[in-house]
């Protein structure tokens, strides 16, 4: 047959081609994190984020919130150090975001950076203020971004002003504030003027100060309580303050600045008690933008609220906490991935988490699991639950239970036999067996190379030989079109980070020799993509430290992707194939901190094939059919198959590009309708009525996307006037593994 590049290459001007297989991420969420520094951008429109604290130290990476793109981090190759309790303001003469100060690995810094919308630029000033932790914020009297006080070994009480290109420390007359760290300084745009409220000075403190016309004046009022860490921001009316430290702990309160009063308002809903968090004013928008902040037991957090018209409303939809070493699995059925357990910022999870439909969501379960880390779950495909065992509990405790969830409930089972206690374990779900498996983990000092078997009711130890080395922190997927388990990698505490790949089948592990293979590691995870039939590995650690990189394993070798897009290098992610997606799901991990990120992987668009129009039957004994043998890949050979044909089992396959349907009961083929116009025809002629065309496809990104309609055009003597039969509509889209 001819080239069927030289028929649908015509076509790609209307194709739908996208891209291979590549990450994309759910909702761009920076990483829970606190004392961070957060400015508007008004020409730009965005706000601008950098830095902060997370789990594992201090950081660095520039984050961008727009109100029409929401969070975006560019792609930058200069960038300030990583830092903490740094400041940032709007120079609103210049157009420019001006970051001063904060404390990075060596100390304190007395850096002073500029962001122009897409870039930055370090400042390089003969004069400035002392490496620091400042306070910070713009001034409408003077047009400059004033600078007061802060901590950089001591308490401060200077007061600087930028002029673009040099720091001026400013002498006002008059009282001055108390040197002090950790207040708030935010522009009343109202007032012309930047008010100052409270900070640490061995206490926590609770004044009021205004700086207008190059003085300060402290404003003798009643208002918020002694606190320090919290934040303020304009909302187009006031200025408002939310929560911080304090006395009685980390507060939610809500504040209104009217220029001269301090009102206390009771917005619901509200954002939880925090401190170290961001207040940011969108000028444009005329809304306070909050992010992210700290508490306990919550740890770092993420989220985004705006305030405005005195209420609060959440712009990031609700996902778990930061989590490393949690357990996933999916439920095709219910289109459901359930995800629990886990280190967390504090202490290890519990709650159970359910992410369908592109949401995550909190279950409420009037049982649980109790806490750990590095358990292992699987979804029973036979017995439809959620199968769950071990893990490293609180106190180290090394845990054997086994839980089962279904009817969005958790029950614990009690099998006559189990596996020692472990943890970091692999499990997975043994389609061709009908069981659970699991191998290897840790108990103590001692990595395990044991295999168990889950039945529903017990688990039953099997003795394989030859088995792999004792490891843990491994990872386990089940390979659907090979009808095998896939085990690749983890730690041995002898050997070290493990680079080996095992099948396991017919209740026998087999040592695979591939010719390329991902560097050895532990902490990584695998699934199998089952549209595009290969099995998926991300992430994890080796001897270079934590990784981002994508491999494939298809039975026989590994091969690594180039992906546009990809997560950001990590390690004790989970990952699951969500059906209902058609697409792999990774979610959080950990790296300097947890990340609560929703990232899916595959090809976009999948190569798929849909019918459309139905076929007529005439008076013919069946309607004839036409559908394809495999999804349409790019670089791979399907055939067209025809079936329910009459003698001479003859089909004349028409090939186009674009549905039509236009009724041939005009030249005596009543109910038959033409589903595309052709391009190209073939004749299949087969026998006991199926007729196959073999189509093969070039492996062309070009043809990423195209869609074929196809339709079967049947010899059936006697079926009505014509002789012919139409059959269904074919439409295939063509894809790229």
């Amino acid at each position: 047959m001819r080239s069927l590049a030289r028929i649908v290459l015509p076509l790609i001007a209307v194709s739908i081609a996208r891209s291979q297989a590549d990450w994309a991420i759910n909702l761009p969420v920076p990483m829970a994190r606190a004392v961070h520094a957060a400015a508007y951008d008004q020409k730009n429109k965005q706000v601008v984020v950098f830095g902060g604290n997370v789990n594992g130290g201090i950081i660095g990476g520039t984050w961008l919130w727009s109100p029409t793109s929401g969070w975006q981090r560019p792609s930058l190759t200069v960038e300030p150090s990583a830092r903490r309790e740094h400041a940032m303001a709007y120079d609103a003469v210049r157009n420019e975001v001006v970051l001063f100060g904060g404390r990075v690995s060596s100390g304190y810094s007395a850096e002073t950076w500029l962001w122009n919308g897409t870039s930055w630029r370090q400042a390089k000033p003969t004069t400035s203020p002392s490496a620091r932790e400042p306070h910070m914020a713009w001034d409408p009297s003077s047009k400059q971004v004033i600078l007061f006080g802060g901590w950089d070994g001591s308490r401060r009480n200077d007061t600087w002003a930028w002029t673009g290109s040099n720091w001026q420390q400013l002498k006002p007359t008059g009282i001055q504030p108390p040197a002090r760290s950790d207040s708030c300084m935010a522009t009343d745009w109202k007032n012309n003027s930047i008010v100052m409220f409270g900070g640490w000075v061995g206490g926590f403190i609770s004044d009021t100060w205004i700086w207008k016309n190059g003085a300060w004046t402290q404003v003798v009022v009643s208002g918020p309580s002694p606190r320090s860490e919290h934040a303020m921001a304009f909302d187009g009316t006031d200025v408002v303050l939310f929560g911080g430290d304090s006395g009685a702990g980390r507060v939610a309160d809500t504040w209104h600045w009217n220029g001269s009063t301090w009102s206390l308002k009771s917005p619901n809903p509200a954002p939880s008690k925090r401190e170290e968090h961001t207040l940011t004013y969108v000028s444009d928008q005329k809304y306070a933008l909050m992010f992210g902040g700290w508490d306990n037991p919550d740890g770092h957090m993420s989220e985004t609220w705006r305030y405005s018209g005195g209420a609060w409303s959440r712009l990031t939809p609700v996902a778990p906490p930061g989590h490393g070493t949690h357990a996933m699995a999916h439920d095709p059925a219910l289109g459901l991935t359930l995800l629990i357990g886990g280190y967390q910022d504090i202490g290890m999870g519990a709650d159970t988490w359910a992410y369908q439909s592109g949401l995550w969501r909190k279950l409420t379960t009037s049982k649980s699991p109790p806490p750990r880390v590095e358990p292992a779950m699987v979804f029973d495909r036979v017995r439809r639950n959620f199968v769950f065992f071990g893990g490293l509990g609180s106190g180290s405790t090394h845990l054997n239970d086994t839980w089962l969830f279904s009817g969005f409930n958790w029950a614990q089972a009690t099998p006559a036999n189990a596996p020692t206690p472990r943890w970091g374990h692999s499990m997975a779900f043994d389609e061709s067996r009908g069981t659970t498996v699991l191998f290897g983990g840790r108990n103590g000092s001692t990595d395990l190379s044991d295999t168990w078997e889950w039945n529903g009711t017990t688990w039953k130890q099997l003795q394989p030989s030859p088995s792999p080395m004792a490891r843990h922190d491994s990872a386990l997927t089940y390979d659907v079109a090979r009808g095998e388990l896939v085990l690749f990698g983890g730690w041995n505490g002898s050997a070290g980070f493990l680079s080996d790949t095992w099948t396991f089948k017919n209740g026998a592990w087999a040592r695979m020799s591939p010719k390329t293979s991902p560097s050895a590691r532990s902490e990584h995870v695998l699934t199998y993509d089952r549209v595009r039939e290969l099995v998926v590995m991300f992430s994890g650690e080796d001897r270079n430290g934590r990784q981002a990189d994508t491999w494939e394993w298809d039975g026989k070798d590994w091969r690594q992707r180039q992906p546009v897009h990809a997560p950001e290098r990590r390690e004790e992610a989970a990952m699951v194939f969500d059906e209902k997606l058609g697409r792999c799901l990774l979610f959080a991990g950990w790296d300097i901190g947890h990340y609560r990120d929703t990232w899916t992987y595959g090809s976009d668009p999948a190569a798929s094939s849909v019918l459309y129009v139905p076929a007529c039957q005439g008076s013919a004994a069946t309607a004839p059919s036409l559908g394809v043998s495999a999804r349409p890949w790019l670089g791979t050979s399907v055939d067209l198959v025809a079936i329910g044909l009459p003698s001479p089992n003859t089909a004349v396959v028409l090939l186009g590009a674009g549905r039509t349907s236009i009724p041939l009961d005009a030249i005596g083929m009543p109910k038959c309708v033409l589903a595309t116009l052709p391009l190209a025809t073939f004749v299949a002629v087969g026998s006991g009525g199926t007729a196959k065309l073999p189509l093969p496809l070039p492996n062309d990104t070009k043809l990423i996307g195209v869609m074929l309609d196809t339709q079967a055009l049947v010899v059936a003597p006697g079926a009505n006037n014509a002789g012919l039969l139409t059959s269904n509509g074919l439409e295939l889209t063509l894809g790229m593994k």
